[in-house]
């Protein structure tokens, strides 16, 4: 007889979500989701064929769709001066989405966070919001949104328990290079546990050197997780990228 939380799929009222079920047959509470933010004027269509992308068949995707209409796709929120309001409320649907996760049965040790973009942007501002501990968050061609107080672990400190990684393309004609290494210097002056890469490429996805990265360091990340004495994750590092086998 099926373990029906094995089978049962994950769904919420909260955005316009699209979850993709991996093969793994462990219980709820020991498989490893991912939650994708796509970037500006974009939408969760273009992440539904990630499972071959990353070689990660084994894991669940949640791709959600931002609940601001924009152009042929959609945003998270208005941009900046006027985003505080909307970023606020996507922040907090954020917060009820990984309540609503924990009540499903999914650990935030085994969940992951990816946004392209805008998709990252909001993804670091929640966790500069929470006390929470998550498996990894990889932000894609993103920047970072700094606030007065936001190295204050008293009132929040998932950003400093949950790894970080951020890619960039050197040719980034959206999100300069000169913005991001900005935003890497001010996150290791706080100490936040980051890797950094820069890549060959412009404003999206490099498929054939940094897709591959991102699955080695979620590999490791996972792996790390299954084993507590494994060295931690230093303030700010640089890896060489090469594809391995996935236990996931």
């Amino acid at each position: 007889m099926l373990n029906l939380s094995i089978v049962k799929a994950f769904g919420t009222e909260l955005f316009d979500a699209e979850f993709r079920q991996g093969r793994s047959r462990l219980p709820v509470r020991d498989r490893v989701l991912g939650i994708v933010l796509h970037g500006k004027g974009d939408s969760l269509q273009a992440y539904q064929e990630l499972h071959q992308e990353l070689q990660l068949p084994n894991i669940d995707l949640l791709l959600l769709n931002a609940p601001i209409k924009f152009l042929e796709g959609y945003k998270w929120m208005h941009d900046e001066p006027r985003h505080e309001k909307t970023l606020a409320t996507v922040r907090h649907l954020l917060f009820e989405l990984t309540a609503e996760l924990r009540a499903f049965g999914y650990r935030n040790e085994n969940i992951f966070w990816l946004g392209h973009s805008q998709g990252g942007r909001v993804i670091g501002d929640y966790l500069f919001h929470t006390n929470e501990r998550f498996l990894g968050f990889v932000g894609v061609s993103t920047y970072i949104g700094f606030f007065d107080g936001w190295m204050n672990r008293k009132l929040a400190d998932g950003a400093w328990r949950t790894p970080w990684l951020l890619t960039h393309g050197i040719e980034d004609e959206i999100i300069t290079l000169r913005e991001i290494r900005a935003d890497v210097r001010e996150l290791g002056r706080g100490r936040v546990p980051l890797t950094y890469r820069e890549f060959n490429k412009g404003h999206d996805f490099d498929h054939d050197a940094e897709v591959p990265f991102i699955r080695k360091w979620l590999l490791e990340r996972v792996l790390s997780a299954k084993t507590p004495n494994l060295p931690k994750e230093r303030s700010v590092r640089r890896e060489p990228a090469s594809p391995e086998s996935s236990p996931l």
